[in-house]
């Protein structure tokens, strides 16, 4: 049996982007993280594209500089060009504890609270201990 499966720790680069895929209603939210290495090696990068639930999450709680785990399955396609290229198929993500979007774990007024959609609106794990939310869905894969 083979198996498929890719962890990754790391910043976001930039805003994520959504879009709505042709000739449907559904959106897809890709977005990019870098992963720092040993302090003489180079930071990789890794495209990531979250679907369904996942990209609403993505879409409502990951800004630039956000840190997240992310776990998905790991996809490989050739370009226009013939060149490969990797993408990680989102599965399911964490914000981190140090992340410097915390306010997402726990909202600090009422209004926070009322404003925000709860946590099982946007299908996230309730946090333990004041951590932030873990966000999966079993129906993410196209």
């Amino acid at each position: 049996m083979d198996i498929n499966t890719i962890i990754v720790t790391g910043r976001l680069t930039k805003e994520p982007e959504t879009r709505v895929i042709a000739n449907t209603d559904k959106e897809i939210t890709r977005f990019s993280i870098a992963v720092n290495n040993a302090k003489d090696k180079p930071a990789d990068f890794f495209n990531c594209t979250a679907f369904n639930k996942n990209s609403d999450n993505a879409k409502l709680y990951l800004h630039k500089g956000t840190q997240v785990v992310v776990k998905g399955r790991l996809k490989t396609y050739k370009n226009k060009e013939n060149v490969t290229l990797y993408e990680i198929v989102v599965e399911m993500f964490q914000i981190t504890a140090n992340a410097r979007h915390e306010e997402y774990a726990q909202p600090e007024t009422d209004e926070d609270i009322e404003t925000r959609k709860t946590y099982e609106e946007v299908g996230a794990i309730k946090p333990k201990d004041n951590m932030p939310p873990t966000f999966a869905s079993s129906d993410d894969l196209p």
